[in-house]
């Protein structure tokens, strides 16, 4: 679980980093703020980009989030799930004492609800399909598909062209593509939103639209390295076309065949450094 976590964090503080390359930028509309009269006597605060404050909040808040075990929130319930005791009718005449019962007067008593707590269901375990079977991680190769400028993709649009590319929701509220028969080894790839902190909260999905979707791969995988980029390329031009969206490198560029040769070059000579390390039996 921590694994999974980590790679998120690293894919959000990589796509941070590059704001300010080359490629395309889709940048959320900024909530409207109360016009307020300038204060020329008073110096304006300076910008503080307080990064790795927002990363480790967001981390923290994700940690939370994929926690096995979670309570239910009871905050919102009706007042009518809480029935109050010791409750007692008062006599009509105790309403209103006459001049003769001044003498043997009492007040009502007063009623006071007993808030009864409610018991706490726990919810079933996070889905652990999906979930990385190794902490080492070498290397993080990251594509996205984007959609047009100013443009969104919707969150029912995004199920089904993941149904329809194989891949499956699980792990850390995302998508994964896995070894058909084998899912116990791992991801090949995930599938994550570009909005932070990523996942699919599939009781809102109706609600949700993102600019695009995170496809990345943590290597070492439950596959050479060459061999699952040959299947995330693919998928990922088929979300473009499915979305109708773009397919950009990790600098959110355009992926052109000479780009995608060196991907290939790079992943080559990643398998055999991995091939070096393996022990080989006399035998």
């Amino acid at each position: 679980m921590f694994a999974g976590v980590l790679v998120l964090g690293l894919i959000y503080w990589q796509g941070s980093r590059q704001s300010g390359q080359q490629g395309r930028r889709i940048h959320a509309p900024r909530p409207a703020r109360e016009r307020q009269a300038p204060d020329l006597d008073r110096p304006q605060p300076s910008a503080d980009p307080g990064f790795d404050a927002e990363l480790q909040a967001e981390l923290t808040r994700l940690s939370l989030e994929i926690s096995e075990h979670r309570g239910q929130d009871f905050s919102d319930r009706p007042d009518s799930d809480f029935e109050p005791t010791g409750r007692r009718e008062p006599a009509l005449g105790a309403m209103e004492p006459s001049e003769d019962d001044d003498q043997d007067f009492t007040p009502a008593p007063s009623v006071q609800k007993v808030r009864t707590e409610p018991e706490l269901v726990p919810l079933p375990p996070e889905s652990q399909v999906g979930a990385r079977t190794q902490e080492r991680i070498d290397r993080i190769v990251t594509l996205f598909v984007c959609a047009e400028e100013g443009e969104f993709m919707r969150g029912s649009d995004i199920v089904v062209a993941a149904e329809k590319t194989g891949l499956t929701y699980g792990h850390l509220g995302i998508f994964h593509s896995l070894i058909p028969g084998k899912p116990e080894l791992g991801p090949i790839f995930s599938v994550a939103s570009m909005v932070k902190p990523g996942h699919f909260e599939m009781r809102k999905i109706q609600e949700l639209r993102t600019p695009g979707l995170t496809l990345f791969m943590a290597l070492p995988g439950p596959m050479r390295a060459l061999d699952a980029w040959d299947s995330m390329f693919p998928i990922a031009n088929r979300l473009g076309e499915l979305l109708g969206a773009q397919v950009l490198d990790e600098h959110r560029n355009a992926l052109g065949r000479q780009r995608v040769q060196h991907l290939r070059d790079e992943l080559r000579a990643y398998d055999r450094e991995q091939d070096k390390n393996v022990i080989k039996r006399p035998w």
